[in-house]
């Protein structure tokens, strides 16, 4: 697996080039999380949302395949078992999901539960029989915005970064930008402020 520092962030590259990760959430973290894993030598990658008019970035940022958070999480999943999960969505179900989809001593990193929201349903024998590992992860701070800059500046001509603000507005515009945004659920809109 990546290593990580004392505050549980990613560091340094796989140490098993064979791992395989799956990445729940194709907003723009989730999408940047593919391209950091893919550079690190992450064997294979999956990417999961619940809107498909994301998921067509997923092969461009690096993942070798997508799916569409399934209405039934209770049977067979339709990926494989993974070594490691990044959730960038908080929702409950997705993060129980992505437990389920842990291989023996695999690992779970909960991003995106920032908000208030049910709690999530944790087999605790599964997790000793296991293995696993849950970790969270919050709050960015300078060194963070300087690696993920470094990051982008590197790779910026492989992953095409620009391409995720999907469409921009003027400042006077905004009421229509929001509408576009919860409508259309781009990566990202764009506001020009001059």
């Amino acid at each position: 697996m990546c290593t990580f520092n004392r505050n549980g962030r990613i560091e340094g590259s796989w140490k098993h080039k064979r791992e395989k990760v799956l990445v729940f959430g194709a907003g723009l973290l989730g999408i940047s999380y593919v391209a950091m894993c893919k550079e690190a030598g992450a064997e294979w990658i999956g990417l999961i949302d619940t809107e498909s008019s994301r998921l067509h970035w997923g092969p461009t940022f690096g993942a070798n395949e997508t799916y569409i958070f399934p209405e039934d999480t209770s049977g067979e999943l339709p990926w494989p078992e993974v070594d490691m999960v990044f959730d960038m969505t908080g929702s409950p179900p997705a993060m129980k999901t992505g437990i389920d989809s842990l291989a023996l001593g695999g690992t779970a990193i909960w991003i995106g539960a920032v908000f208030p929201a049910s709690s999530v349903p944790v087999d605790a024998q599964k997790i000793v029989r296991k293995i696993l590992e849950i970790k969270g992860l919050h709050n960015y701070n300078y060194e963070d915005f300087i690696k993920a800059t470094a990051f982008i500046e590197k790779n910026h001509m492989k992953y095409p970064f620009d391409q995720l603000i999907e469409k921009e507005y003027q400042l006077a515009d905004e009421e229509e930008a929001f509408r576009f945004a919860n409508e259309e659920k781009p990566v990202r809109v764009g506001i020009q402020i001059c």
